[in-house]
């Protein structure tokens, strides 16, 4: 690793000056460029391996039903331990999850099962992850950093990051204040900001990695890391798993060849097979992952009925946590060969 974090924040801190940021006088000197390698000042410490360095910015784009915050789950649980997330080596952090999206039993739940299908030590993540349940609360970038002071995190987790927007999404001034407020956090803290994005809509097979997030291309452009997930064409074998490819676009460190992915609920697992290694990414008008998804979300349902006693659960807590929409829902449930479902808006799924 060279340095630890703290060795290189005081480096940092040592070379910036202390005055309040947006100041004339806090703006960095001219200085003589440094032409000896042994002269260099020390590098920020690698946390995600040959991706991410602290004191970065990293976007995960991905398709709806990609799996986008779990996979963010599976990273944080892996930085607070110092595991691997999707193959690379994670350095050991303290991560700040902002959940803006989800109620909060419904995250806590996602939590726990991600760690109990990883064989992760749940007491070794509580020690390092936690979590700001924020859905409905935060109104604005400047009302998240107000309220940042009274936290401890090295890694914050943004999910999703449209919940901070302010004005028009394909509006180039609007994601550039966004993105300058994501810098300020960075500084401030001294942490790494990771957020999750969507495509926008249309094929994404003959954009470039870089092109696919949804909005302005401010996005792609100030990240330092990008990952990006797309369905692959592989046949569906029926038992609720998916094929996805996630690809890299990197600022500070060399080209990384794509990765093949498994994506079973709860987790994104490496394809070590090379199964999925000459399948195609699936356009927009091909993708069709109804049959993975209604399976997903009969394996959830009879999850949640099990740790329910087998009484049964509410369609209402259903689809909360699967995120889908109650015409769906009634879909997957009138398909299922497992699962009873009262016509009710509200009732119970059995």
């Amino acid at each position: 690793m060279g340095i630890s974090a703290d060795q290189w924040l005081e480096e940092a801190e040592r070379m910036e000056p202390a005055s309040e940021p947006g100041t004339a006088s806090s703006w960095p000197c001219i200085e003589s460029i440094i032409a000896r390698p042994a002269d260099l000042p020390p590098l920020p410490p690698v946390l995600v391996e040959g991706v991410l360095r602290q004191g970065g910015k990293m976007i995960l784009t991905g398709a709806s039903k990609a799996g986008k915050s779990f996979a963010l789950i599976e990273l944080a649980a892996s930085l607070a331990t110092g595991g691997k997330w999707l193959g690379m080596q994670c350095q050991p952090c303290r991560v700040l999850y902002l959940n803006l999206e989800l109620r909060r039993e419904m995250f806590l739940s996602r939590v726990a099962h991600v760690i109990e299908e990883s064989s992760i030590d749940p007491e070794q993540v509580a020690n390092n992850f936690n979590v700001w349940n924020l859905r409905g609360t935060v109104a604005s970038m400047d009302d998240l950093i107000e309220h940042l002071g009274q936290a401890d995190f090295d890694v914050l987790i943004v999910d999703p990051i449209y919940k901070l927007q302010q004005g028009d999404e394909n509006s180039a001034g609007d994601i550039g204040a966004l993105c300058r407020g994501l810098d300020s956090i960075c500084e401030r803290f001294g942490c790494t900001v990771v957020y999750a994005h969507h495509h926008s809509k249309g094929d994404k097979t003959t954009s470039s990695v870089i092109d696919r997030g949804s909005g302005s291309g401010v996005f792609a452009r100030d990240a330092d890391a990008i990952l990006d997930l797309s369905e692959l064409d592989h046949q569906d074998t029926g038992d609720g798993v998916s094929a996805w490819r996630c690809e890299f676009v990197l600022r500070d460190f060399a080209y990384r060849e794509p990765l093949n992915l498994w994506w079973r609920y709860p987790r994104h697992l490496v394809d070590v097979t090379g199964e999925l290694k000459g399948c195609r990414a699936l356009s927009g008008a091909k993708s069709n992952t109804a049959a993975a998804s209604a399976k997903r979300a009969e394996e959830v349902a009879l999850r949640m009925i099990e740790s329910s006693g087998g009484e049964g659960i509410l369609r209402k807590s259903l689809l909360a946590e699967l995120g889908i929409d109650r015409k769906t829902l009634s879909a997957y449930l009138e398909g299922s060969q497992l699962l009873y479902s009262d016509p009710l808006p509200t009732g119970a799924v059995i």
